[in-house]
């Protein structure tokens, strides 16, 4: 969603025609803030400090844009109220239709592309820890090379896992 241009009597600042309603700023913070947090709670597997110090900083961020926006009269109150209000509807939204529908039905189709394959893509949306599953399949790799090498040249150390 775009911003709406509903007339509420106050141009932005005087500088820019229309009438800057909802704020765009503040709708983009607020949906990114709702998209991350929702996607955190859900898929994150971190202990909760993790999360909650993540909502914190999208919370951080959407205050500050708010403020700036307000300071520099950009917006009024209403413009950005409503703005976080839309923001934050899309944020939960956008999460709900990912989860429920594009990870279960979507990436799947996508993945069985020749593209797909060609290009090598990955759907790693149901590895719980991807960092340690990809650390661990290269730790196996060096090991399996390291195994089969008996001693490598130098040049061959530096260039090897």
């Amino acid at each position: 969603m775009n911003q709406l241009h509903i007339a509420d009597g106050v141009t932005v600042s005087g500088i820019a025609p229309g009438y800057g309603m909802p704020s765009a700023h503040a709708q983009f913070m607020a949906f990114l803030g709702v998209a991350c947090v929702l996607w955190a709670r859900d898929r994150w597997h971190v202990a909760p400090i993790a999360k909650q110090f993540l909502a914190g900083v999208m919370a951080a961020l959407w205050a500050v844009t708010i403020y700036s926006r307000l300071h520099l009269v950009y917006h009024t109150f209403a413009q950005v109220a409503v703005g976080s209000l839309v923001g934050a509807v899309l944020g939960a939204q956008y999460h709900a239709v990912t989860e429920r529908f594009v990870v279960p039905y979507l990436f799947p189709w996508i993945m069985r592309l020749r593209l797909a394959k060609a290009c090598m893509l990955k759907d790693t949306s149901l590895v719980r820890n991807v960092l340690k599953v990809e650390h661990d399949a290269y730790e196996a790799a060096c090991s399996a090379l390291r195994s089969k090498r008996e001693r490598p040249s130098p040049v061959q150390q530096q260039t090897a896992c």
